[in-house]
């Protein structure tokens, strides 16, 4: 029988799947549970040392006999402390040497309770990889658990070996064994590309997500008719993917869906690429949803965003779709893929329409700038409603997008946009504004009201150019969150989560010597949009467009609402 400490049995049963054979058991109260599993399974080969420090030491010869990492479990308090000399030696040889140490439960620590210690990420200059696990009371926690569980034992496997502790807190009581067996637990794998492409034999519906890129990604006529015969690929701007061949509507696409619609849509498979990417709706469909999900990211770092990571491959976007096409040349008559399902989503994804554009509003202004960008030039755009908007409309003519994803917040996005837009006049010896461009493409910046006054300080230096072309859309307040599903805001909420203001940006832009331009209507927003695109400018531009929250938000609801009719 086994202790029902669901965090004790996730690890002890990962130990056992990623080949963790040795371990040094010490003795102890808090980490019963944790001995009585490892010497309880006979999987383990498991030898007893009275004191830690020794303890640790011998671990650490076993590691170096063997060439394979051995754990030593210790309980808490001071008992950890005393493992510190192995840890750094460890360190110093780069050997993998696993420390397991038993925990009080985190609300006794430093209240006077006996063996009670600060444990979590006590030996840091000395550590590849520390952890301490949750309890586990729900599945949140549980795919919690198993998560870390599963990185800080993939990290004993890495290039750059190292010491690992995983610190285990154990809450009263802890001598209860009522569990049978080791749970069937999930492992993240490790494993090159080559070997990842030899698992697509067992997939017959394949997702492709690529997330923000900063560099663009092309493929010729042969490889577009070659992926889309055997993977759905799903990409947004920020992907920076040249032209329109795959489906950059998938929020649109699933809004339009019911439930049961959208679950004959789910693959059997997910390669995830690249970084972030915006659509909730998409998380919606595939997280928690027990779908094997392989990411492909040139980086150590575990990526679990739907809770069912499978493979981990460590390499770049470029060289998997490189070596994609070639499996597939390949082996495209021999996979289990279902050309149906694949040609089904790419189908329905073409029935969605974008948002007219001849009604006033935050989206249709939006649609009718990104159709004016040309192939060459530059789009910004600032977070929250504005990169979700843009998202509605193809790009024409693929110009390079970006975007503040990686923490999206809305500050920096201006000034972002700024310093993006001096890297092309860097071998300037003393760039000043108004300075001419050489090749006449414009970098433009989509931004909100809130975005923009909070970032404002960034227009008052004198680096940039005239090739900047700025759309502030201006609807008094962060008219997004008043947009949220479930949310229901008295007058006194929207004050301080909307932000409600009455401010215009005329007078900054007078200070910063920009032109201004400014339309509250469609009729002036037509006539100054084609100032705003001009070429010729001796000055950057901003453009600022006043438009209603109140009917910038019927529209898109309006919009959501007449999706579905597409479909049928």
């Amino acid at each position: 029988m086994y202790t029902n400490k669901k965090n004790v049995l996730e690890l002890v049963a990962l130990m056992k799947e990623h080949g963790i054979k040795d371990v040094v058991l010490c003795p102890g109260s808090r980490n019963i549970p944790l001995v009585r599993a490892l010497s309880n399974t006979p999987y383990f080969h498991c030898i007893s040392i009275r004191d830690e420090r020794s303890a640790a030491f011998v671990a650490l010869g076993i590691c170096i006999r063997e060439k394979r990492p051995c754990a030593v479990c210790v309980t808490s308090g001071s008992a950890l402390l005393n493992t510190a000399p192995a840890i750094a030696e460890a360190f110093y040889q780069k050997l993998p040497l696993l420390i397991i140490s038993g925990d009080r439960a985190s609300s006794w620590i430093n209240q006077m309770d006996g063996q009670t210690i600060e444990q979590n990420k006590i030996f840091t200059p000395f550590i590849q990889y520390e952890t301490s696990l949750p309890e586990v009371f729900d599945n949140n926690s549980l795919w919690h658990c198993n998560r870390l569980c599963n990185e800080a034992l993939l990290t004993l496997f890495a290039e750059d070996k190292g010491p690992v502790h995983i610190n285990v807190p154990i809450s009263d009581p802890f001598f209860a064994e009522d569990t049978e067996n080791l749970p069937n637990v999930r492992v993240i794998q490790k494993i090159s590309l080559n070997n990842f492409l030899t698992t697509l034999h067992n997939y017959k519906k394949i997702f492709i997500i690529l997330g923000q890129e900063h560099e663009t990604l092309k493929f010729n006529t042969q490889s577009i008719q070659l992926l889309k015969k055997h993977v759905v690929i799903i990409h947004e701007h920020l992907a920076n993917v040249s032209g329109n061949h795959f489906i950059q509507n998938i929020d649109s696409l699933l809004l339009a869906l019911n439930d049961q619609e959208k679950n004959l849509l789910q693959p059997d498979l997910i390669i995830t690429l690249g970084g972030h990417f915006v659509s909730k709706q998409l998380k919606i469909l595939l997280r928690n949803k027990n779908i094997a999900h392989a990411n492909i990211i040139n980086s150590n770092t575990i990526s679990d965003l739907f809770c069912s990571l499978t493979y981990h491959i460590k390499s770049n976007t470029k060289d998997f779709f490189q070596t994609l096409i070639q499996f597939l040349k390949k082996n495209q008559n021999t996979t289990k893929i279902n050309p149906h399902f694949v040609q089904h989503i790419y189908t329905l994804s073409q029935k969605i329409k974008e948002p007219i554009l001849t009604d006033y509003n935050q989206i249709s202004i939006t649609g009718s700038l990104l159709k004016k960008i040309k192939k060459h030039d530059r789009l910004y755009l600032a977070n929250s409603s504005t990169v979700r908007y843009a998202q509605l409309f193809t790009l024409p003519n693929s110009p390079y997008v970006q975007c503040n994803r990686g923490v999206n917040g809305i500050e920096g996005s201006l000034s972002t946009f700024i310093g993006a837009s001096l890297k092309r006049n860097i071998s300037t010896t003393t760039p000043k504004q108004n300075k001419k461009i050489n090749d006449n493409s414009l970098d433009f910046l989509i931004i909100g009201d809130l975005s923009f006054l909070y970032d404002m300080n960034a227009l008052y230096n004198t680096n940039y150019t005239n090739n900047l072309r700025i759309l502030l859309i201006n609807n008094a307040g962060g008219e997004i969150f008043s947009n949220l599903k479930g949310l229901s805001m008295t007058d006194k909420d929207e004050t301080f989560i909307v932000a409600p203001h009455h401010f215009n940006v005329k007078g900054i832009a007078h200070d910063c010597n920009l032109t201004y331009l400014y339309a509250n209507n469609a009729k002036s927003f037509n006539k100054n949009l084609k100032q705003f695109l001009k070429r010729d400018s001796n000055t950057s531009i901003l453009f600022e467009v006043i438009t209603t929250k109140k009917h910038d938000i019927t529209y898109f609801k309006n919009y959501i609402k007449n999706l579905s009719t597409l479909l049928n």
